[in-house]
């Protein structure tokens, strides 16, 4: 929904290379390929490999809608500590519809991992999944322990699947 425009900024200002990709193999590859590119020629800035699904722009219509449905608050997230502008909330007008109040909800503090995992360095860049003990063992997406081999998208999951 939020396009490629927000993420500029960490090119420009920061230069890091980027690519926006989809989720399968031949997206991840050739997105990988557009970061290599960018470090050989020492030109940082954001690839748009998914352009089939991701404008620059967004989608226009999607963002105003989010904009009046949502606001924006600061939240710790898995591995990570609290980080400013970072979540979205459900604004009190629409707050018949937050499943959250609805269902009597509660949201579990995530700063905690589940003993033996690692996904807070992995998802931070500092491990890589087959440095857990617990990846391919008592992790796996069958009976996932972290955030990282719960989700198809998940980097442990990812890794999961597709190395040996």
């Amino acid at each position: 929904i939020l396009g490629t425009e927000p993420f500029e900024k960490f090119s420009t200002e920061y230069g890091i290379p980027q690519a926006v990709a989809g989720f399968n193999p031949l997206d991840i590859l050739m997105s990988v390929y557009m970061i290599l590119r960018q470090i050989e020629n020492g030109t940082p800035r954001i690839d748009n490999e998914y352009k089939r699904a991701v404008r620059t722009e967004g989608n226009v219509i999607g963002k105003e809608m989010m904009d009046e449905v949502f606001h924006v608050e600061s939240r710790e997230w898995r591995g990570f500590p609290k980080i400013p502008n970072s979540v979205l909330e459900v604004n009190d007008e629409f707050a018949e519809w937050d499943a959250r109040k609805k269902y009597d909800i509660e949201v579990k503090d995530v700063t905690e991992a589940p003993k033996g995992c690692i996904c807070g360095p992995i998802l931070r860049g500092m491990a890589k999944p087959t440095d857990c003990k617990l990846f391919r063992k008592a992790c796996n997406p069958m009976h996932p322990i972290g955030a990282c081999m719960v989700s198809k998208e998940g980097t442990c999951n990812i890794a999961h699947r597709y190395s040996r």
